[in-house]
């Protein structure tokens, strides 16, 4: 199937969008602006140029956010051990994984899940 650009879109823009599903479909991938670019055949620096000027953020902002909020859903849909999911949603670390999700949510991932899951 043959997919024509949007007249009304920039080419920046599309690239963004295409960037953009690229990390829904493989957020749980090491990912860097590089591998983007390779992938795309752009520039690295015009993936993050495309994201933030369509977006306001960059590819690696996005990927966290969207690898937390996957994390999120785990955590209240799953009782998979914390570890588990930290490496499911991408994180090889699970303490950075921790701190990158209390930075966010201002809860651990425990307390998170504790607090908004009905385990009684």
């Amino acid at each position: 199937m043959i997919q024509l650009p949007n007249l009304g879109e920039s080419p920046a823009t599309v690239l963004a969008e295409q960037i953009q599903r690229y990390l829904r479909d493989h957020f749980d991938e090491k990912i860097t602006n590089e591998s983007l670019g390779q992938v795309f055949h752009v520039h690295p620096n015009s993936i993050a140029s495309s994201m933030k000027k369509t977006f306001g953020i960059t590819p690696n902002n996005f990927l966290q956010r969207y690898r937390l909020e996957e994390a999120v859903k785990r955590l209240l849909t799953t009782r998979k051990p914390i570890s588990t999911i930290a490496l499911e949603v991408g994180y090889s670390n699970i303490y950075y994984f921790s701190n990158a999700f209390k930075r966010t949510y201002n809860l651990s991932p425990a307390e998170y899940r504790k607090k908004y899951t009905n385990d009684d």
